[in-house]
């Protein structure tokens, strides 16, 4: 609809007088390329209280590996079990730094879901660590195992220790790298 209305609108102005240098001049100086929404995730206490009720709730899915990142879903923090239609939204952490969040109203809840995708991330890297150690008789092994479609092991690491921050703060930020096998 907004397409048809933006044609429409276009439609119009080529019956002014004087759009051809109106055209032109806005073809020489628009951009063709358009970036993405980004958004830095600061810590902050209260949207880690809201990422961590939302994981003590159930209120996130186990992470699904995909061929470029973990997907989750993640329910809103006003759902409960018996909601028929809860709210879901669709959570993506990408190898390639990048993450996204596929819902109505980002600001609201989106650095809350986000944190709560990095956090249930970390956890089931955390148990999967344990089962490494169990397995190798209580050495750590030296990867995680995945289910990448490449020749790659990708490794979720930890950003790298900062002597200026305070070490309460727990970190969000995550560095995704492929290892060849």
């Amino acid at each position: 609809m907004e397409h048809e209305e933006d044609a429409h609108c276009i439609a119009l102005i080529h019956c002014l007088p004087g759009s051809c240098a109106l055209r032109t001049r806005q073809a020489e100086t628009s951009d063709v390329s358009v970036l993405p929404p980004v958004a830095y995730l600061l810590p902050d206490e209260t949207q880690h209280q809201v990422a961590l009720e939302l994981i003590e709730n159930s209120q996130i899915d186990m992470p699904s590996l995909t061929d470029s990142g973990l997907a989750l879903k993640c329910y809103s923090s006003l759902a409960t079990e018996f909601d028929p239609l809860p709210q879901k939204y669709a959570v993506f952490l990408g190898f390639n730094l990048s993450s996204s969040i596929d819902l109505e109203e980002p600001h609201l809840q989106g650095p809350s879901a986000l944190q709560c995708a990095t956090v249930e991330v970390e956890k089931v890297l955390q148990e999967e660590v344990v089962i490494d150690e169990e397995g190798t008789g209580g050495e750590a092994t030296e990867h995680l195992d995945d289910l990448d479609a490449d020749e790659n092991e990708s490794v979720v690491t930890d950003t790298p220790k900062d002597s200026n921050i305070n070490e309460d703060l727990l970190r969000f930020s995550y560095s995704f790298t492929d290892i060849p096998i």
